[in-house]
This record gives C-alpha cells, sequence and structure tokens, in this order.
C-alpha cells in the first residue's frame, strides 16, 4: 500500500482514471505535471500492484474491481479507502 500511495504522480492518475475511466499516460502526465516517462514509469507501478490494467489500445484504466460508483469521491481497495479530492 505504501509502494502505491508513496509518489503524487500515481495519486493524480488513480483520481483522473477513477473519474474519467480509460486515459493515456500523456493526459496523466500533464495532469500530474511530469513528463510521459515519468508517468510510465508510475503507472508500472500501478500496474504491478494491481490496481490499473492496460486498457484498449495504449491507455490505461482502474482495475475492474476498484472502479468507484458513479459520483463517489474515494476509491475502495478493500482494506483501505482512498479519498480522491478534485483537485491536486
Amino acid at each position: 500500500m505504501a509502494t502505491i500511495l508513496g509518489n503524487r504522480a500515481r495519486w493524480v492518475a488513480l483520481r483522473e482514471l477513477a473519474v474519467h475511466g480509460h486515459l493515456p499516460v500523456a493526459w496523466l502526465a500533464s495532469r500530474a505535471e511530469v513528463t510521459p516517462s515519468v508517468m510510465s514509469q508510475q503507472m508500472a507501478v500501478l500496474k504491478k500492484a494491481g490496481v490499473v490494467v492496460p486498457a484498449m489500445g495504449r491507455l490505461y484504466a482502474l482495475h475492474p474491481s476498484l472502479v468507484p460508483a458513479q459520483g463517489a469521491h474515494y476509491l475502495d481497495l478493500g482494506h483501505a479507502q482512498l479519498r480522491l479530492p478534485p483537485r491536486m
């Protein structure tokens, strides 16, 4: 869990994926104000942890079991809930 939460770019990616669904690394990088290369590295960490999955093309998505309900402002990871602020 600490690995997932130990980086601001990963928090931003989780929030953006929860709000917008399938997104490319370039979009996530721009929202997190990091380079696409850095965001790719962060997405690899989230993928290894089973939090995100590759979607069609070069898109990423939250693992289907983690997709929040419409309008929810948190991700339920089972043993923890992550509150998703509107902007970071």
